[in-house]
């Protein structure tokens, strides 16, 4: 299976650490919303309370110390203005790509991380530059894997309760989170339905039922004995941070996951297998 290449990665990082240092509400690779909710302009409507947007890792005030931090920095804003102009060149990898190898997580990874590379990169170059062209690319991109029929390798099926989500999941959720809050404004009506859509089937409610909510497994047998319970329940909860105000689901998945953390930050570990 392919892994993130050096130069993925070190663009990721860098993106990373650039929002970190503009933005006090970043933390790692989730965000508390803590601020940004705080701060936002809000309206009550009959569906609900909406808030303002871009909000999952930079938010209005973010942005503006993003663009002073990249006036006075040629090399990171040519890195990052260079990037994007090859994710606009890049082609989407079509479902046969992602199921190479079998098992649970199959080559999903490649898809995965082009997606999170995507959402992030082009989603933040829009909201700096306001250039169309970031904004219809990473649209295409939303809608295209929008057309998988899963975000998991094929092997998950064959277990004795099966699974539904893997790692590779976590990765099209953070692309599709990030890609949501960044092109809300740009999208219409109807393709925001179809995004959401798409998050809530391919990645929440797996996620959820797969790691967090009773009923459609079994989490007496150590589920949360690894890394995976973290990093899997995280993607969940960025979608349903993304979708706050337009799902009325939203908050009780949030609740949900920030329920399971404690939990997860607590765990002493199994006596059996420790």
């Amino acid at each position: 299976m392919k892994r993130i290449s050096q130069s993925e990665n070190l663009s990721r990082r860098t993106l990373m650490k650039l929002m970190a240092l503009a933005s006090p509400v970043f933390i790692g690779s989730v965000s508390l919303l803590a601020e940004p909710v705080a701060n936002a302009p809000q309206e009550n409507t009959a569906k609900g309370r909406r808030i303002g947007r871009p909000r999952l890792f930079y938010n209005t005030a973010a942005l503006k110390r993003i663009r002073q931090m990249l006036s006075s920095d040629p090399a990171t804003d040519a890195f990052l203005k260079n990037h994007g102009e090859e994710l606009l060149k890049a082609d989407f990898f079509p479902e046969s790509v992602a199921e190479i190898g079998g098992g649970q997580q199959a080559n999903y990874h490649v898809p995965g991380s082009q997606i999170a590379d995507m959402g992030l990169t082009l989603g933040l170059l829009y909201q700096l530059t306001g250039e169309k062209q970031y904004a219809d690319k990473l649209r295409s991109a939303l809608l295209y894997y929008a057309g998988y029929v899963r975000w998991a390798g094929p092997g998950l099926a064959q277990r004795v309760l099966p699974w539904h989500s893997v790692l590779e999941t976590t990765e099209f959720s953070f692309g599709y989170s990030t890609a949501y809050d960044a092109l809300w404004g740009f999208l219409t009506e109807e393709d925001r339905k179809a995004v959401a859509e798409t998050m809530v089937r391919m990645a929440v409610e797996p996620i959820l039922n797969d790691w967090i909510l009773p009923g459609k497994r079994i989490h007496s047998l150590d589920s949360m004995g690894h890394n995976w319970w973290g990093v899997c329940v995280t993607g969940a909860g960025l979608c349903a941070l993304a979708l706050l105000g337009d799902d009325a689901r939203a908050l009780a998945w949030i609740d949900a996951v920030d329920a399971g953390f404690a939990q997860w930050f607590d765990y002493k570990g199994n006596i059996v297998q420790n």
